[in-house]
């Protein structure tokens, strides 16, 4: 009996390789800026969007401008960001008086929370019977000046409604008293960037709320250096990595987060950690990086260097490569700061790597990982490489996109039949792009029940080794 709204389970069946996903991934950035919308998702392609919105990093816990710094300097393409902060974070803000020393007839506020508005600057000007004004951050002047009319603006409400049009402050009018000329320009004051007591909580609730299920494929949450931070922390990892596998089983959208260790983190410690999980990498050590504020050297730790590691994942081509082929960008590498070494031993690197974790060292003069892998559970798991892991959830969602379109029809053997056509239709496509080295036909069969669908996929990547089974539920 043929019912709608099947239910269509897959068996996949792949090889080990080395081969990433084809095509260009998206990273997702959630960190802490001095300006800029918070809990918002903006996309960027490059470095001076991200710029022109966050503002530069300053010296001590915002990330957001250096994390994509160095996702870009490493590869990445598409680089979504949210911008998060604690409930303390503010907008600058000025109040301006009315004829007559009528208090708070105007109140100007920065566009954004954040320590940068402190840098805006008003003027406010006498034009015949109106007013004029002037907004100010650096050498940028805005001029609101009704078009060069001879009275300029004669009312509160059109002076604001001008003022609203501005790149850096919104304007609020309180009172019909027209607002006063002022002496000379005047600063803002009492923004904040809010960011000094982020904890967990924090970011899970940004992860449910904003980026849960929405598109991309690994995430990175660089160390806002708090008084007592978290981003580095292995029960934040371990916080963080089950929204991301409850993302992968609710939302059917399979993603990785790529973190690091703590600055001059011992082997030890980084042996010690618990978090376990297939969709976790775990990167050591920290990198030097040069301030583009200061233009001095600071060392950052592991959650920086997991930034070049996404950046590097994200822009691995379609025919094979694995991150060990790719050179890390960055000034230099960094293992303990009270010595200065900056390299692992070749003993090192194996301690490492078997404690799963995502080396980076000089190797044959260049600075180079010395394998890509996640934190499965054991290193003899079939995802412990992170390009296999890869390539199986790129096969796995192109097949997943396909077969929701099939939801609604028929449980029926002709349903069945063209499932089975598209899917073998996607096989190929992988095989022409190289992805794939060969697979056998798909078998479709009703599930247990009538409104489930059994999709048994037999794939084998370039370089395979073994074979492993993964299911999919599409519901």
């Amino acid at each position: 009996m043929s019912r709608l709204n099947p239910r269509v389970d897959i068996s996949v069946k792949t090889a080990l390789s080395l081969i990433p996903n084809p095509g260009e991934a998206i990273g997702m950035l959630v960190g802490t800026a001095q300006y800029g919308p918070i809990n918002e998702v903006l996309t960027f392609g490059d470095l001076t969007s991200v710029l022109e919105t966050f503002q530069e990093d300053r010296n001590d816990n915002t990330t957001i401008t250096k994390a994509a710094e160095i996702f870009f300097a490493n590869g990445g393409g598409v680089l979504k960001v949210l911008r998060v902060a604690s409930g303390d974070a503010a907008n600058a803000t000025l109040q301006l008086a009315g004829a007559g020393s009528t208090a708070n007839v105007i109140t100007i506020d920065a566009k954004y929370k954040g320590v940068y508005g402190n840098q805006f600057m008003i003027d406010i000007d006498t034009q015949g019977s109106g007013r004029i004004a002037r907004v100010k951050i650096g050498d940028i002047i805005e001029l609101f000046d009704n078009n060069g009319a001879s009275n300029g603006y004669e009312t509160n409400a059109d002076l604001v409604a001008a003022l609203n049009t501005s790149r850096f402050i919104t304007a609020t009018s309180n009172s019909v008293n027209l607002v006063d000329s002022t002496v000379t320009f005047t600063q803002l004051s009492g923004g904040n960037d809010g960011s000094t007591v982020l904890t967990n909580a924090t970011y899970t609730t940004a992860f449910d709320d904003l980026i849960s299920n929405d598109d991309w494929d690994f995430l990175i949450i660089p160390n806002s250096k708090q008084a007592s931070s978290v981003e580095d922390n292995d029960a934040f990892h371990t916080a963080i990595l089950a929204k991301i596998e409850n993302r992968a089983a609710q939302y059917k959208k399979y993603s990785i987060f790529v973190s690091g260790v703590s600055l001059n983190e011992t082997i030890a410690t980084t042996q010690a950690r618990t978090t376990t999980g297939e969709r976790f990498v775990l990167c050591s050590p920290g990198i030097q990086h040069v301030s583009r504020v200061t233009g001095n050297i600071e060392n950052l730790d592991g959650t920086y260097f997991a930034c070049c590691v996404a950046g590097q994942a994200c822009n691995l081509d379609e025919t094979g490569q694995s991150i060990t082929r790719k050179n890390i960008v960055a000034t230099d590498l960094i293992v303990d700061t009270t010595t200065n070494k900056k390299y692992y031993t070749n003993i090192e690197i194996e301690q490492l790597l078997s404690a799963r974790t995502v080396v980076g060292s000089k190797i044959s003069n260049a600075l180079k990982y010395a394998r890509g892998v996640t934190r499965a559970a054991s290193i003899t798991n079939i995802y412990f490489e992170l390009s296999v892991l890869r390539i199986v959830d790129r096969i796995r969602m192109i097949i997943q996109d396909t077969l929701d379109d099939y939801l609604g029809e028929p449980n029926s053997t002709i349903t069945r039949e063209r499932m089975a056509a598209v899917v073998n239709g996607i096989l190929e496509n992988s095989k022409n792009q190289g992805v794939l080295d060969s697979y056998n036909p798909t078998v479709v069969t009703q599930g247990i029940s009538p409104d489930s669908t059994n999709v048994a996929i037999s794939i084998k990547p370039i370089f395979a080794t073994n074979f492993i089974d993964v299911v999919i539920n599409v519901n």
